[in-house]
C-alpha cells in the first residue's frame, strides 16, 4: 500500500487562484500544458517558463494574469524544442532554449533575474519535500539566502493565508520521482530546475512590479504527465497495477482573496 500524508499547508491565497478557482490562471496555464504534454512526456522532457509584467491595479496592485498566448500546432515528427518554438512563434517576445539536460526553457519578454540567481549554500528538502514538488517549493522558498534576498531586492510573495488540505505522497517510496535529500552550492534557479525534471512538470516563475519599483513574484506548477486530475501528480508515477486517487485532492476556497489573511 502507498505511503501518503495528509497535511495542512498555508498557502497564498493567491496562489489558489493560480490553481484554479479565481480568474483565468488556471485555463491558461493549463492551455499551455496540453500543448507541450504530447511534445516533452515521450521525450522525458520538463519545462520552465518564466514571464515578467507589471501588477494589476485591480486587485491591489498584487497580481498579473498567465499571459495569454496565441498557441500553434507543432509539425509532426519534431523535437521537443522545436515542438515548443513552432508553438510559440507567433508571440514576437517568447524565447525558447533547451539545456544540456533536456530541460525546455520559455521566457516571456524581460524577466528580472535577481532572485532567481541567489545562491543557497545547502538547501535540505524534508521527506514530503523530497516526493512532491509542493511542498519543495516552499523548500525553495524558504530557503535563508531567499528570503535575505527577498528583502535585499524589495521582492514579496503575495500576501494572503489560509489553510488548505492536501494529500501528499508517496513519501519514502524509492519506485517514485523524488528529490535527493539536498542540494548544495545551487541557485534559486537551478533549485527550481530540479524540481521541474524530478517530477516532469511545468514549473513557473512569474514577477510583476508594482508602481513603486516593489516587486511580487510566484512559483506555480503542473505536471506534464497524463494525469486525471491537476491536483493528482502522485498517480502519474504509480506503477502498473497500483491503486490511483481519485477526487479532487485540493478543494480551495473561492471565496476567499488575496490579501484576505487567515492565518495558520
Amino acid at each position: 500500500m502507498r505511503q501518503c500524508l495528509f497535511k495542512k499547508l498555508g498557502v497564498s491565497a493567491l496562489a489558489v487562484c493560480m490553481l484554479g478557482s479565481l480568474g483565468g490562471w488556471q485555463r491558461e496555464q493549463d492551455e499551455l500544458r496540453d500543448a507541450l504534454a504530447p511534445a516533452l512526456t515521450l521525450a522525458g522532457s520538463a519545462a520552465r517558463l518564466y514571464f515578467g509584467t507589471h501588477c494589476s491595479s485591480g486587485n491591489q496592485g498584487t497580481f498579473a494574469a498567465f499571459p495569454r498566448l496565441t498557441l500553434a500546432a507543432p509539425p509532426s515528427h519534431a523535437t521537443p524544442l522545436e515542438a515548443v518554438r513552432a508553438m510559440l512563434r507567433n508571440e514576437r517576445e517568447a524565447a525558447v532554449v533547451q539545456d544540456r539536460s533536456g530541460l525546455i526553457k520559455i521566457t516571456l519578454g524581460v524577466l528580472p533575474t535577481a532572485l532567481l540567481s541567489t545562491r543557497i549554500a545547502r538547501l535540505t528538502f524534508m521527506p514530503d519535500a523530497r516526493w512532491n514538488p509542493y511542498p519543495a517549493i516552499e523548500a525553495i522558498q524558504n530557503a535563508p539566502e531567499v528570503q535575505t534576498a527577498m528583502r535585499r531586492l524589495n521582492v514579496q510573495f503575495p500576501g494572503g493565508l489560509r489553510i488548505i488540505d492536501i494529500i501528499l505522497g508517496p513519501i519514502g517510496d524509492n519506485r517514485y520521482p523524488h528529490l535527493p535529500s539536498s542540494l548544495e552550492n545551487v541557485t534559486m534557479d537551478q533549485a527550481l530546475d530540479a524540481v521541474a525534471k524530478t517530477f516532469r512538470d511545468l514549473v513557473v516563475y512569474g514577477e510583476c512590479t508594482r508602481p513603486s519599483g516593489a516587486a511580487v513574484f510566484w512559483i506555480d506548477e503542473t505536471p506534464l504527465t497524463e494525469c486525471p486530475s491537476h491536483f493528482q501528480v502522485y498517480s502519474c508515477f504509480d506503477p502498473p497495477g497500483s491503486e490511483r486517487l481519485r477526487g479532487p485532492i485540493v478543494s480551495p476556497d473561492p471565496s476567499v482573496s488575496p490579501g484576505q489573511a487567515t492565518g495558520f
